[in-house]
Formats: structure tokens, C-alpha cells, sequence
């Protein structure tokens, strides 16, 4: 009633004085006042003290309200000092800032029974939650939701004041994260801390050790590194994309470059069962500077997907791609010269460091005219691709383990390293120290490692066990120490030409 009464005796003011730039400076304002009295938007900011979040200890700026502390959909949440606990009940808010000062820093816990709801809503890229050098442990319920068409997150570590503290989520709680209002650019938690920082004890790190829920948008991935000196760290027991017949149509990890890295710790286990013929579940693409991806634990891929590891590069940096777990990508690759564990270049002089210390498990199990690939190497841009295998891999597929040219791709197998391949090596260049073993398939050449490649062996290269199919290795130099062990049945057969 007060406020339509204001605007008549104000608008009869303007018209009788003609007064049309007044009157719009009146409107705007008027709109401004809507705006946050409808909205009812309160900014809160913790005092520093340790106490519950149902207390006084806030300080309050922004639209006037009698609540003492955040509890609606529209209130905004700044803690940069001190520890706030949600001991019980469950409460509301839109925005959620933690982060520090020079000597101190914002900590979060919900306790077991409680819950928060964050319903994240502003701009096109408005991210739910925003953490620079502070804490959430999440012993209860954290639900978070963000509206943003865009690159929004729902999670996202920004740079701290202070870099040597720590930064982090963790907890045995439930954590749901739900953008998938935004597009392919949005995920579920985003490491943006492009500063330096103190050390690698100190790099923002998520412990997933509840039960975690990711619902995204197309394209999108969980976790997802930002260009630049970007550094993040994944451990706990892990997360699950999608289950058996239920597949998703996002991913698990985009790394960017410019000097980023990702480690995924031992303990852990992250696993997506997906379902779109367009999606990377795993990439690893610096458009400059280096990526570093180092995967400590277990990554499982299944289900229906373009590649499950793609390492892209765009830059003179190097994309490097660490596993001393276990990765295991059992998928359908129906695209044409792409493989379960597909590289390429987009620029020249890009290059590839693969180092497998662990468990590489790469199986395709689509079939067509150039599809089927478990490994695959694009020679577009004539990247440089190093690979050092001092663990196990083991490709299966419906085509060749493929390097793409033998100036392109060489491969060292160390005296500890097996590798074993049910199609011939294809276009590369060949140090075997350890043990390779081609296993019987019916639809493989009778050549092992054909000519289009190199091979040194100085360790065990066992035949097919069949009498038809991969036993001839031309072009084969043989060390001093190299064993050429015969598959088959009886004596078993092998076709080398050997010099050395």
C-alpha cells in the first residue's frame, strides 16, 4: 500500500513537471529497490569464532532482515576466519564463499544428521560454492545445485591469500552436485587456483570417502582443471559415473594446460559407465604450456563412449600422462582412427610423455572399417610421442596397436615391463627389455610387427599360439640377450628376419 502510494504522488510530480530524466532516475532506483526487497537477498559473514551456525555471531549487509543468521534461499554466506558447524537441522542459502586472510582461514563442517542446501543462481557462469584457502567437512548432507546455462560449477578452488594453508573438501557424508543446467564448459568441481603454491602438501585436495552424486550436463566432466599453474589433488575412496545399463553422457576428468596438473591418489577409485558415442571420458588437453595427469589409483571406463583416456595437445608444451595404478577402459569406440587410449596433435611440435608403472587395461570392442582401435596414435601435426612401459598393458581390440609413424611414436618396454596385444604393432619404433606376447586371434595378420615399424629386442617376444596368425616379425634386430619364443602347438612356428 506505502510503496503504490509512492509511486502515484511521484509519478503526478513528474508529469506535472515534465520532468521525464528524473522520472527515469526514480524508476531505476525503484527497480533496484524490487529488486533486493523481493529478493530478499542478505549477505552473511562469520565473525571468526568457533560456534554453530544457528548462532549471532554473523555480521549482516545487504537487504534488511530480522534473521540472525543465514537460512533462506536468497542469503549469500561469507566464512574467512574460523569454524562454523552445522550440528544439526537443515538450512537453505544461495551462495557459499570460504576463504582466508593473511593469518587465517574459513573452515565448514556439517555433522552427521544435518544438511545444507545450496541453490546456486546468478549469471551464466555463477558457481554454487567458491573456496580459497579454507575447508569443508562434510559429516552430513551438502546438496548443491547451480542454475547457470554456462561454464558454472558447482564446486570451484580459487586462488587463496595465504598458499600455505590448506584447502580442501572432505568427510563421509553425501555430497550431490547437480549443474547440468550448464553446458559441455560446466562440471562438478573446478580447480582455479592459478597462483603458485608453497608446496604440493598445500594444492587444493577433494576426499571423496561418502557417497558422492554428480548429475551434469552433456559433455561435461566431475572434475575438471583450469589453465595455467593449476593444481589439484582427487583422493578418498572415490566416485561412481552411471551404473551398469544406466550410462551417462559425461566424463570423469578434463585437465587444461599452461603448467596444470591432476594426481589421483592410491586409495582411489573413480569409475563412469558411459553412454554417448561423442564423449571423452578422461582428457587430458593443454591448449598451451604443459598438463601433468598422474594416476596413483584405479580409473574404470565402460560402456559406450568416443575415447576413454584422450590426451590432446595444442601447445609446444608436453602432455604428460603418469599411471602407476590401474586403469582399465573396456568400452565401444565406434569411431573411426580413434582408440580406447587415443593421442593426437592439433598443433605442430606438440608432444606426449606416457609413463605406465602399473596396470594399463585398454579394450575396444566395437568393429567396422577402421574402428576397433585399443591404441591409437593420429599422425596429424607429427606430434612426438614417447611411451615407457615398465608395467603391464594389455590391448585388446579389432585392430592394430597403432603409433601412427615410426618417427612419431617410440616405445621403450623395460626388463620389467609385459605387454601383451591380441593385433600386430603398427608404425612405431620398438625397444623391447621385457616381455611381449601376441595372443591368438583368428582375425589378426600373420605379421607380429610389421614392416611400418622398428623393433630392438633385447628381452622375450613370444609369437601367436596359433600356426596362422601374428608369428612374423620382419625388420627384427636382435640383441645379444633377445629371446624369440615360437607360439603354437608342437615346436610352434615363427617368421623372423633378424640381423644382430
Amino acid at each position: 500500500m506505502e510503496i503504490s502510494l509512492l509511486i502515484k504522488n511521484v509519478y503526478r510530480g513528474y508529469k506535472s513537471n515534465s520532468n521525464w530524466v528524473g522520472l527515469t532516475v526514480f524508476l531505476f532506483m525503484l527497480g533496484f529497490f524490487f529488486t533486493n526487497s523481493i529478493s530478499g537477498q542478505t549477505t552473511y559473514t562469520w565473525n571468526g569464532t568457533i560456534n554453530n551456525w544457528n548462532t549471532t555471531n554473523w555480521s549482516k549487509t545487504g537487504t534488511t532482515t530480522s534473521n540472525t543468521f543465514p537460512q533462506t534461499s536468497t542469503d549469500i554466506v561469507v566464512i574467512s576466519s574460523g569454524t562454523v558447524t552445522i550440528s544439526s537441522g537443515s538450512f537453505t542459502i544461495n551462495r557459499l564463499t570460504i576463504s582466508n586472510t593473511a593469518s587465517t582461514q574459513g573452515n565448514l563442517t556439517i555433522s552427521s544428521g544435518a544438511s545444507l542446501t545450496i541453490n546456486g543462481t546468478g549469471t551464466t557462469t555463477t558457481h554454487a560454492v567458491s573456496i580459497a584457502g579454507g575447508n569443508i567437512n562434510n559429516g552430513g548432507t551438502l546438496t548443491i545445485t547451480t542454475s547457470a546455462t554456462g561454464a558454472g560449477f558447482g564446486i570451484i578452488f580459487n586462488n587463496a591469500t595465504n598458499t600455505t594453508v590448506t584447502t580442501g573438501y572432505s568427510g563421509s557424508g553425501t555430497l550431490n552436485i547437480n549443474t547440468s543446467a550448464g553446458n559441455a564448459s560446466s562440471g562438478g568441481i573446478l580447480f582455479n587456483n592459478t597462483s603458485a603454491i608453497a608446496s604440493a602438501a598445500n594444492y587444493p585436495t577433494v576426499l571423496f570417502n561418502g557417497t558422492t552424486n554428480f548429475t551434469l550436463a552433456n559433455g561435461a566432466a566431475a572434475i575438471s582443471v583450469a589453465t595455467g599453474s593449476t593444481s589439484g589433488v582427487v583422493g578418498g575412496t572415490g566416485f561412481t559415473l552411471g551404473s551398469l545399463g544406466s550410462g551417462v553422457t559425461y566424463g570423469l576428468i578434463n585437465l587444461q594446460g599452461g603448467g596444470s596438473s591432476l594426481t589421483i591418489n592410491s586409495e582411489t577409485t573413480l569409475t563412469c559407465y558411459a553412454n554417448s558415442s561423442s564423449l571423452n571420458v578422461v582428457q587430458i588437453a593443454p591448449a598451451s604450456g604443459n598438463a601433468t595427469f598422474t594416476n596413483n589409483g584405479t580409473i574404470n571406463v565402460n560402456g559406450t563412449c568416443k575415447t576413454a583416456i584422450y590426451l590432446t595437445n595444442a601447445s609446444t608444451g608436453t602432455c604428460y600422462f603418469t599411471n602407476a595404478g590401474t586403469v582399465t577402459a573396456n568400452v565401444a569406440s565406434a569411431t573411426t582412427f580413434v582408440g580406447a587410449l587415443y593421442l593426437f596433435a592439433s598443433a605442430a611440435n606438440a608432444s606426449f610423455t606416457l609413463t605406465n608403472i602399473g596396470t594399463l587395461n585398454l579394450t575396444n570392442s566395437a568393429s567396422g572399417t577402421s574402428i576397433g582401435y585399443g591404441f591409437f596414435v593420429a599422425s596429424s601435426n607429427t606430434p612426438s610421442v614417447s611411451i615407457s612401459n615398465s608395467g603391464t598393458i594389455n590391448s585388446t581390440g579389432n585392430q592394430p596397436f597403432y603409433g601412427g609413424a615410426q618417427n612419431i611414436t617410440t616405445i621403450t618396454n623395460t626388463n620389467t615391463g609385459v605387454i601383451n596385444t591380441n593385433y600386430d604393432i603398427q608404425r612405431m619404433t620398438v625397444t623391447n627389455n621385457g616381455i611381449m606376447s601376441f595372443v591368438n586371434n583368428a582375425n589378426a595378420s600373420t605379421s607380429a610387427i610389421g614392416t611400418t615399424s622398428t623393433v630392438t629386442n633385447n628381452g622375450t617376444i613370444n609369437t601367436n599360439t596359433s600356426t596362422a596368425y601374428l608369428y612374423s616379425i620382419p625388420g627384427l634386430t636382435n640383441g645379444a640377450s633377445g629371446i624369440i619364443a615360437p607360439g603354437g602347438t608342437g615346436y610352434g612356428i615363427a617368421d623372423i628376419n633378424t640381423s644382430g
